[in-house]
């Protein structure tokens, strides 16, 4: 995930950020999907909490005015 922060910052298609602390914040997203702690109050399926999550951190890192943010 770092990875390829750092790649689409560098192709100024995402907003500088802490490649690192983006990567940690999704991952334990993605645990709190695959524990369920994410899941219980939602109603989202996995299937949708992940969708959700990839939809909330490409839209927050996106550059403002960019034609995919």
């Amino acid at each position: 995930m770092r990875e390829l922060i750092e790649d689409g910052v560098q192709a100024a298609a995402l907003r500088a950020v802490d490649g690192t602390f983006a990567g940690q914040l999704t991952a334990l997203a993605i645990e709190g999907i695959q524990s369920g702690v994410l899941l219980g109050n939602t109603g989202l399926t996995s299937g949708q909490a992940c969708g959700d999550v990839a939809d909330l951190l490409l839209h927050g890192l996106a550059v403002l005015g960019h034609a995919d943010g």
